[in-house]
Protein backbone atom coordinates (compact mmCIF):
# COMPACT_ATOMS: atom_id res chain seq x y z
CA UNK A 1 0.00 0.00 0.00
CA UNK A 2 1.42 3.37 -1.01
CA UNK A 3 0.89 6.11 1.50
CA UNK A 4 0.31 9.71 0.50
CA UNK A 5 2.88 12.03 2.05
CA UNK A 6 1.54 14.72 4.33
CA UNK A 7 1.81 18.26 2.95
CA UNK A 8 4.90 19.92 4.34
CA UNK A 9 4.75 23.23 2.50
CA UNK A 10 7.81 22.52 0.39
CA UNK A 11 11.27 23.84 1.16
CA UNK A 12 11.50 26.72 3.63
CA UNK A 13 14.63 28.05 1.95
CA UNK A 14 14.67 26.88 -1.67
CA UNK A 15 18.10 26.78 -3.31
CA UNK A 16 19.34 29.36 -5.73
CA UNK A 17 19.00 27.27 -8.88
CA UNK A 18 21.79 29.19 -10.56
CA UNK A 19 24.35 27.81 -8.12
CA UNK A 20 23.22 24.15 -8.19
CA UNK A 21 24.68 21.82 -10.79
CA UNK A 22 21.74 19.42 -11.21
CA UNK A 23 23.56 17.50 -13.93
CA UNK A 24 26.27 16.58 -11.42
CA UNK A 25 24.47 16.63 -8.07
CA UNK A 26 21.31 14.99 -6.79
CA UNK A 27 18.66 17.78 -6.53
CA UNK A 28 17.20 16.12 -3.41
CA UNK A 29 20.35 17.19 -1.56
CA UNK A 30 19.29 20.82 -1.92
CA UNK A 31 15.76 20.68 -0.54
CA UNK A 32 16.62 21.89 2.96
CA UNK A 33 14.09 21.93 5.76
CA UNK A 34 10.41 21.98 4.93
CA UNK A 35 8.16 24.92 5.63
CA UNK A 36 6.34 22.68 8.13
CA UNK A 37 9.61 22.17 10.05
CA UNK A 38 10.36 25.90 9.92
CA UNK A 39 6.94 26.81 11.30
CA UNK A 40 7.26 24.15 14.03
CA UNK A 41 10.67 25.50 15.01
CA UNK A 42 9.31 29.02 15.26
CA UNK A 43 6.39 27.84 17.39
CA UNK A 44 8.81 25.91 19.60
CA UNK A 45 10.90 29.02 20.19
CA UNK A 46 7.80 30.92 21.20
CA UNK A 47 6.60 28.22 23.58
CA UNK A 48 10.04 27.79 25.13
CA UNK A 49 10.29 31.52 25.78
CA UNK A 50 7.31 31.54 28.17
CA UNK A 51 8.72 31.59 31.69
CA UNK A 52 7.37 29.28 34.39
CA UNK A 53 5.66 26.90 31.96
CA UNK A 54 6.48 23.27 32.74
CA UNK A 55 6.59 21.78 29.23
CA UNK A 56 7.99 18.36 28.59
CA UNK A 57 9.76 17.77 25.30
CA UNK A 58 7.23 15.33 23.87
CA UNK A 59 4.23 17.55 24.56
CA UNK A 60 6.01 20.70 23.43
CA UNK A 61 7.22 19.25 20.12
CA UNK A 62 3.77 17.77 19.43
CA UNK A 63 2.15 21.17 20.05
CA UNK A 64 4.75 22.91 17.88
CA UNK A 65 3.85 20.70 14.92
CA UNK A 66 0.14 21.23 15.55
CA UNK A 67 0.77 24.98 15.30
CA UNK A 68 2.79 24.36 12.13
CA UNK A 69 0.00 22.27 10.61
CA UNK A 70 -2.46 25.07 11.40
CA UNK A 71 -0.16 27.62 9.73
CA UNK A 72 0.04 25.52 6.55
CA UNK A 73 -3.74 25.03 6.53
CA UNK A 74 -4.29 28.78 6.87
CA UNK A 75 -1.71 29.46 4.17
CA UNK A 76 -3.57 27.10 1.81
CA UNK A 77 -6.92 28.65 2.71
CA UNK A 78 -5.62 32.14 1.93
CA UNK A 79 -4.10 30.99 -1.36
CA UNK A 80 -7.45 29.54 -2.44
CA UNK A 81 -9.27 32.72 -1.37
CA UNK A 82 -6.84 34.75 -3.47
CA UNK A 83 -7.45 32.51 -6.50
CA UNK A 84 -11.23 32.81 -6.07
CA UNK A 85 -10.95 36.59 -5.74
CA UNK A 86 -8.79 36.87 -8.87
CA UNK A 87 -11.23 34.67 -10.80
CA UNK A 88 -14.13 36.87 -9.66
CA UNK A 89 -12.24 39.98 -10.81
CA UNK A 90 -11.77 38.46 -14.26
CA UNK A 91 -15.45 37.54 -14.43
CA UNK A 92 -16.57 40.97 -13.22
CA UNK A 93 -17.75 40.06 -9.70
CA UNK A 94 -19.38 39.44 -7.30
CA UNK A 95 -16.41 39.20 -5.04
CA UNK A 96 -16.21 36.25 -2.64
CA UNK A 97 -15.27 36.86 0.98
CA UNK A 98 -11.73 36.13 2.04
Amino acid sequence: MTSTPLPDGGPAFPPDHQTVDYARDDPRLYQGMSLLDWFAGQALVGMASIPDKPYNMETTSHCAYRYADAMLAEKARRAMAKVRHEMALKEGGPFPNR
